[in-house]
């Protein structure tokens, strides 16, 4: 039987969503299976923190100061692993990657992973580091940078947690004054926009907008829209659905803000509206699945358009002519009670055959085992420390240059 690892797994911050979520999952399937794992945060104070959730689950997270540039970054892991006498420095956000890279440094017996689960690449090292990624699509990009380091891990669903529960659900509703007979579709994540300046990733904003807007659509039923979560775009969605609520004449929308236990309301729901993670547990919840993604993108989750997910993720950025249109032309089929019964035991099957938390785990650990016994030569390490900390240092010499030549213009 193999020795247990020793593991450090990194978060990006504490906001509640679902990439840390799913690390603290993993965390916890790992230590059940006898390895010593430490979280670790960069430290901030969001609107919603996912610390609760950590410590439920039997985690002091290991809080590291925002701001430091990527040697300090660097410091501050290396000190960690030191302390917790890591075997492996797992990052779940790539642009942690260099500084893992750093910190682990010239320690033969001490290897970086990089998770990321965007959906664009991000190749922030070198190929000689273990890139994890969560879609057929990107895994194929990676392998062109990374090779045999690159890996495929889709995000993982409890299946002890997230299940069917017609009581939850029923709870939920009556908790909210919905009717069993009204039309009910949820959205559970992050109420997020994109910072200012970039371009990629995953913006939920644009599918809440749509998910609204299509209650005004002319002849759509009496739908209810439950909108479960808080985040930077909260002001604007809240601003919308007062906006949608007024002109239909009715409490349409409905905002919960963010729920420490979001379970019941993915029970409750007639159709599930989600991306990645979520999406996920909607269908593990038995609700059938339409994804939202950007510029209007829609597409209801089934045995006919499951192959793309599998390569693009849940997710999507192709424009409709008519997203309201089109998202109806989603959902239509789902108004029937059968349709829908039938293709949320689709989408409960599918999860339990694909995406289960121990498979998860496995990969993992089979991801640690191998790095660990390639044993780099020295000298490929020194080499990718090298190139990464002069290029960080080329880029800040740049931004000096650039904005000298812009206080002298």
């Amino acid at each position: 039987m193999s020795a247990p690892l020793r593991i450090g797994f990194v978060l990006e911050g504490l906001a509640l969503g679902g990439c840390p979520l799913n690390a603290i999952d993993l965390a916890r399937t790992l230590r059940a299976q006898g390895h010593h794992v430490v979280l670790v945060a960069v430290d901030e104070q969001p609107r919603v923190s996912v610390l609760p959730r950590a410590e439920a689950a039997g985690f002091d997270v290991v809080r590291i100061p925002a701001g430091a540039g990527l040697f300090g970054r660097a410091r501050q892991l290396a000190a960690i692993a030191r302390e917790h006498d890591l075997d492996v420095l797992h990052v779940f956000a790539a642009w942690l990657g260099r500084s893992a890279v750093l910190a682990c440094g010239l320690s033969g017996r001490r290897v970086p992973v990089v998770l990321n689960w965007l959906m664009d690449n991000e190749f922030t090292t070198t190929g000689r580091t273990p890139l994890v990624v969560g879609t057929g699509g990107l895994h194929r990009e990676a392998v062109e940078v990374h090779g045999a380091r690159s890996y495929l891990l889709e995000p993982p669903v409890d299946l002890d947690q997230d299940h069917p529960d017609e009581v939850a659900g029923k709870g939920f509703r009556a908790e909210l004054g919905i009717r069993e007979d009204e039309l009910l579709l949820v959205v559970v994540g992050r109420i997020d926009e994109l910072p200012p300046g970039q371009e990629h990733g995953v913006a939920k904003l644009p599918g809440l907008m749509l998910a609204m807007d299509a209650l005004l659509a002319p002849g759509a039923p009496a739908a209810r829209l439950v909108l479960v979560g808080d985040g930077s775009g909260m002001a604007a969605v809240a601003r919308r659905a007062a906006e949608v609520n007024r002109e239909l004449g009715r409490e349409g929308v409905l905002l919960t803000g963010a729920l420490a236990d979001p379970r019941p309301a993915y029970a409750a729901a007639d159709v599930g509206l989600a991306m990645g993670g979520s999406a996920l547990r909607v269908m593990a919840h038995g609700s059938p699945l339409v994804v939202l993604g950007d510029h209007g993108f829609s597409l209801a989750a089934g045995p006919d358009t499951i192959g793309q997910f599998l390569v693009d993720g849940y997710y999507g950025t192709t424009a409709p002519a008519d997203p309201v249109a089109h998202l109806w032309t989603q959902l239509e089929p789902l108004l029937d009670t059968d349709e829908r019964r039938g293709r949320g035991q689709w989408g409960v099957d599918l999860v339990r055959e694909r995406y289960s938390l121990e498979a998860g785990a496995a990969t993992l650990e089979e991801v640690y085992r191998t790095t660990l016994a390639h044993d780099d030569a020295w000298w490929e390490r020194l080499a990718d420390v090298g190139y990464l900390a002069a290029r960080d240092l080329l880029g800040r010499a740049r931004s000096l240059r650039a904005r000298a030549a812009g206080a002298t213009s």
